[in-house]
């Protein structure tokens, strides 16, 4: 499941929207059958909350190091965020019964979604 870290999606969007996009692009990408698209649904709502407690931790960081003049260390919350993708695609495998070409798909599968919620 880990294709490697190839680039980040950052999308602002409202919470549903950014789920409506993410499920059609997701599903897009693995041609996910009706039944399994139902079934990803829940990892991607999981996936979500994990990104955005990421993303709500490193703007709290980030406020708090530049109002003291620190530096920010960006390099452990990308790793969580790269590692959060990671979790969620070894759930898709675990739980969605893909075919041979879906699993080749998956592991090809190199873009960290990275929400922007308004």
């Amino acid at each position: 499941p880990d294709g490697g870290y190839a680039s980040s999606i950052q999308t602002a969007h409202s919470a549903s929207e950014l789920r409506q996009e993410w499920e059609k692009e997701w599903s897009g990408i693995l041609s996910l059958s009706e039944v399994q698209r139902m079934r990803l649904a829940p990892i991607l709502d999981a996936y979500l909350r994990d990104a955005e407690s990421v993303r709500r931790e490193q703007t709290e960081k980030f406020e708090a190091r530049k109002s003291s003049g620190m530096s920010v260390a960006w390099g452990a919350l990308n790793q969580r965020r790269i590692e959060n993708m990671i979790q969620a695609q070894r759930k898709i495998l675990e739980q969605l019964d893909l075919s041979p070409e879906q699993v080749e798909a998956l592991r090809g599968w190199g873009t960290v979604y990275d929400p922007w919620i308004k």
